[in-house]
């Protein structure tokens, strides 16, 4: 054998190392990350029904950023909303305004407010909620539809074993 001459690496080899690539990708993106389509309008006008997003299950519940979690009432149900409090928080709603820590969150991101009415606490918490504190491993989630939105406002704080990914 010469020094020129190279050892070919057998065609079955090549097939099994494509194979073996593909199927490790196939699961290190399942286990990592998943593919979520929007069934609600609750996220509009930055997320629209029927819009496919991938969903990170390695990004940490941080404030302002889109979460997936477990519906809180339903079974085997995933939905969207935006992290605006977490632990140690403070969150109160006066008149459709939210506060957090005492201050009077300024979104930095698109909102749908459409419905001028002001609904009463005995009947919601969607427009006037009482102060309350975020104790550990709890959130307080709301759609960026604020009036058309199931959230935190109504289903209460979010546990963060029912949070799964960003």
């Amino acid at each position: 054998m010469y020094l020129s001459e190279s050892k070919k690496t057998p065609p079955f080899m090549l097939v099994i190392l494509v194979l073996a690539g593909l199927l490790f990708g196939l699961l290190f993106s399942r286990i990592f990350f998943f593919p979520y389509i929007i069934t609600d309008s609750a996220m509009e006008p930055n997320l629209k029904p029927k819009e496919t997003i991938i969903i990170s299950k390695m990004g940490s519940p941080e404030r302002n950023k889109i979460i997936a979690c477990e519906h809180p009432t339903q079974n085997d149900t995933v939905f969207l909303r935006r992290v605006i409090g977490i632990p140690g928080d403070t969150i109160e709603i006066r008149n459709k305004r939210i506060f957090v820590n005492r201050r009077k969150l300024s979104f930095s991101w698109k909102i749908k407010q459409t419905d001028a009415r002001s609904l009463p606490v005995l009947f919601t918490f969607r427009d006037t909620m009482p102060l309350i504190k975020l104790s550990k491993d709890e959130y307080f989630i709301i759609g960026d539809n604020l009036d058309y939105s199931m959230d935190s406002r109504t289903y209460g704080v979010i546990k963060k074993n029912l949070l799964i990914g960003t």
